[in-house]
């Protein structure tokens, strides 16, 4: 008797095309649903009818999958907000939760997916190991990733909501040229961690050309609060004020460069204006009014719940990538240059 593997190398598909194919899923082509359906007659392949009943039954219960890192609230205070808004949501439609903190490495994914302990997940990490990627596709668990975009997944095969990063720093470039900024400074992540900070970098460019702004000094920090304390703390362009003006990709090192100015005795908004990007409640309360680029939270909950719920009742919505468009918050950290 064939495997499901075996079908699949036949007909040059993935196993997850097989799987949703023999499910009669509307994902798949007539044409290619037939072929795979010829290819397991031929090759004695049966259903476990018996199996596929048990993978429909129901929980009421959804998985959140976070990255390893989040038990650090301290510097992780939007990731807060985001799974605070996203599990009030699921609970207002009558579902319980299951939390896997840095479940990814650990091969949590599949072990809360196996057998079918929960009806869905919602993922908040990029970094899934092969295993469990293959184990998602494979076993069509209704998923979606929040804010975060998956590598091992191209965009025909996976849901995925998140912010337009690019327009964001877009936003924050636009704002403080529009206060005579000219002579700029982005702080923003090292190489390697996250997709959405090169986003943020290539919009804060795309601003600047738009306006045929000189080149910025692009400063890269760990995204602590004491790192961006020091990384300002040790840069000569700001304390000689050879900028003045700065994006800082996330409100925590935004409030950390803040902190780290008025130490080094530079004034803030007056001498360096800065933008921030999260819109963390923490922001408002500092002095000066941390002016910040809003995450759409709300939204991208909304988005990601629905795009969920529609799985789980078998509506099977069209794989997408849903960028959604952040908001500039003016406050106090930016003034026009006299």
């Amino acid at each position: 008797m064939a495997t499901i593997k075996e079908i699949a190398r036949a007909a040059g598909v993935s196993h997850s095309t097989v799987s949703r194919a023999l499910n009669d899923s509307p994902l798949i082509a007539e044409g290619t649903k037939e072929k795979i359906r010829q290819l397991a007659s031929e090759m004695d392949f049966e259903v476990n009818h018996a199996a596929r009943s048990l993978n429909r039954r129901v929980s009421n219960v959804i998985g959140i999958v976070t990255p390893p890192f989040f038990g650090d609230m301290k510097s992780e205070l939007f990731f807060a907000s985001l799974t605070d808004q996203l599990i009030r949501a699921l609970q207002d439609e009558g579902y319980l939760i299951k939390m896997e903190y840095g479940g990814a490495e650990n091969g949590r994914v599949r072990k809360l997916s196996r057998g079918r302990n929960v009806d869905g997940l919602i993922i908040i990490d990029k970094d899934l190991p092969k295993s469990d990627a293959a184990f998602l596709k494979f076993e069509q668990m209704p998923v979606v990733f929040l804010h975060y975009e998956p590598e091992q997944f191209t965009p025909d095969e996976v849901y995925l909501v998140k912010t337009d990063h690019h327009t964001g720093g877009f936003l924050a470039g636009e704002h403080l040229l529009e206060n005579n900024r000219r002579r700029l400074m982005s702080l923003t992540a090292k190489d390697g961690v996250s997709i959405e900070y090169t986003e943020r970098t290539d919009g804060f460019l795309h601003a600047l050309k738009t306006h045929r702004a000189p080149d910025p000094v692009v400063l890269k920090t760990a995204l602590s609060f004491h790192a961006a304390y020091e990384t300002v703390s040790m840069t000569p362009a700001i304390a000689k004020r050879e900028i003045d003006g700065l994006f800082a990709q996330t409100d925590i090192i935004a409030l950390a460069a803040i902190e780290a100015m008025k130490d080094m005795g530079v004034r803030v908004p007056e001498e360096i204006a800065v933008v921030g990007y999260d819109n963390i409640e923490i922001g408002s309360y500092f002095k000066p009014h941390l002016t910040t680029i809003e995450q759409p939270v709300r939204p991208m909950v909304e988005t990601a719940c629905r795009l969920l719920l529609e799985q789980m009742s078998g509506k099977n919505p069209p794989f997408q990538h849903v960028r959604i468009k952040p908001t500039l918050i003016k406050r106090d950290s930016v003034v026009a240059s006299s």
